[in-house]
């Protein structure tokens, strides 16, 4: 997903932070409450984007203006859509297929409107040009160019991509593909900021934009919870990429291991399943965890299911009924 959207979540990070955490959220639960709404962006984009079909009506107001002039410029109109999980959020899509270039009208009730225009380049890179201010102390991933112009209307920003595009050539885009492209940009990017986590800088700069100065144990009380839940979106990621198919309670334990877990998270996942292990010496934290299973009485073996690719490699098994 664009990266500047991920700034949109400021309103609703807070819930998802507190949800996905666990234990740890209720120790950050005061501080949280001063400094919940600049964290938003890191703790609370959904793992993934459902886009459904929207009436047109949303296109009022200063959408409605954006809207018009977009056409105006060329752009045809692919629809208007709301976010599936991410409340009050409507968007209207429009592309340019002569240029390569899409469009987004964004309306949130908190956060107002504002407009995205973006293009993808061979490499694959993509270069985003936003009217939003919010979410700037995140990083973008390292295939986005992202570039912030407040203030500017479509004209200005559809020039100022084409400026910056110069004689590179955009891959095509097209009204049918539009929602399907969105949906795997933010997937990419939710699986990307996931698997590297929030850094003790990103999470620095926003609770310093927000007036504060928290301690150290107070960012390493918040990289923690924020940890957490990067890791639950790793394991919502790699669920989607597993075709095993069991009955519901035997998909509740399931146990994905994987080297970015690491073994505090994996001893974290374990106490929900079996007493904690002991895991042998070493770096490989799946060889470990498979040399531990195959120690382990028959009946109190873990089943392996799968080996899953992407985001992260992943061991899948499933824990004793």
């Amino acid at each position: 997903m664009l990266t500047a959207m991920f700034g949109l979540l400021q309103s609703v990070g807070l819930i998802s932070l507190l949800t996905m955490a666990g234990g740890g959220a209720v120790v950050l639960r005061r501080w949280l409450a001063r400094f919940g709404d600049r964290l938003a962006p890191l703790a609370g984009p959904p793992v993934r984007l459902r886009l459904v079909p929207a009436p047109l009506g949303l296109a009022l107001g200063e959408p409605r203006r954006l809207r018009a002039e977009l056409l105006r410029l060329g752009f045809v109109e692919v629809g208007a859509f709301y976010a599936e999980g991410i409340p009050r959020l409507r968007l209207l899509g429009l592309v340019h297929p002569g240029r390569g270039v899409s469009a987004a009208i964004w309306t949130h009730s908190r956060l107002g409107v504002w407009l995205d225009l973006w293009v993808s380049l061979p490499g694959p890179r993509r270069l985003v040009l936003t009217t939003d201010t919010h979410g700037a102390e995140i990083t973008p991933p390292p295939w986005t160019e992202l570039r912030r112009l407040p203030g500017q209307g479509p004209e200005d920003l559809l020039r100022a991509l084409t400026e910056a595009v110069g004689g590179e050539r955009p891959l095509h885009t097209s009204p049918e593909r539009f929602a399907d492209d969105l949906q795997r940009d933010w997937a990419a990017e939710a699986d990307w900021r996931n698997l590297r986590g929030p850094t003790e800088e990103e999470i620095t700069r926003l609770v310093q934009a927000h007036g504060q100065a928290p301690t150290p144990a107070e960012l390493q009380r918040a990289r923690r919870a924020l940890d957490r839940a990067a890791l639950h979106g790793l394991d919502l990621a790699l669920r989607e990429r597993l075709s095993w198919r069991g009955t519901e309670a035997e998909e509740d334990r399931l146990l994905f291991v994987y080297e970015r877990l690491g073994e505090e998270g994996l001893i974290e996942r374990l106490g929900a399943l079996v007493d904690a292990p002991t895991l042998g010496p070493g770096d490989d934290l799946r060889a470990r965890f498979a040399a531990w299973v195959a120690a382990q009485p028959e009946a109190r073996r873990f089943r392996h299911l799968a080996t899953v690719q992407g985001p992260v490699d992943a061991e899948v098994w499933l824990a004793p009924g």
